[in-house]
């Protein structure tokens, strides 16, 4: 991890795992996604993702990283994504 100054504010620059994005699904509702952006692997639900696909997402999905054990919940409420 590598810290950067400039004239507002310090900026952090850190690896990124994966996105979280929703996009239009069936019926005019919202797909929850996420992609795999990881060296050693993001996984849902226990099932590998791989890098550069993506898998939908559901309420209380499991997110882990690395390992399938590296784990958190996905708690999709509309259009808002929670981590815990």
């Amino acid at each position: 991890m590598s810290l950067q100054q400039n004239n507002f504010f310090p900026t952090v620059i850190f690896p990124i795992f994966f996105f979280l994005f929703e996009e239009m699904g069936p019926k005019d509702s919202y797909v929850a996604y996420i992609e795999d952006h990881s060296a050693n692997g993001t996984f849902v639900n226990r099932e590998l993702i791989g890098k550069g696909k993506r898998l939908p997402l559901t309420h209380n999905s499991e997110i882990a990283l690395s390992i399938q054990t590296n784990k958190g919940k996905m708690h999709y409420n509309i259009s808002r994504f929670f981590m815990c």
